[in-house]
């Protein structure tokens, strides 16, 4: 058992809480863990941004709530996306 007050399964910061609800598709989370103070510019795990994350995994609503809190695509993940749909169409 460990003497760390925080649960494995309670992330610590803003910024990790808001990764946690992206995974679990809840915009009122992420738009609690934004107001809290989450770094819309930190990578998880050094691959993706929130919004990247969002788009990727989530839903709607998530992804509203990080373009209304000015997250914004980046070409890369633009590119990702383009090839993603043409591949989907097929």
């Amino acid at each position: 058992m460990s003497d760390n007050p925080i649960s494995a399964t309670t992330p610590a910061g803003p910024t990790e809480r808001l990764f946690k609800a992206i995974r679990d598709h809840d915009a009122s989370a992420v738009k609690e863990a934004i107001a809290a103070g989450a770094d819309l510019k930190q990578k998880e795990s050094s691959v993706f941004l929130p919004l990247e994350l969002a788009i990727t995994l989530s839903t709607a609503p998530v992804v509203e709530e990080l373009l209304a809190a000015g997250c914004s695509p980046s070409d890369s993940l633009i590119d990702h996306l383009v090839v993603s749909c043409s591949l989907t169409q097929r």
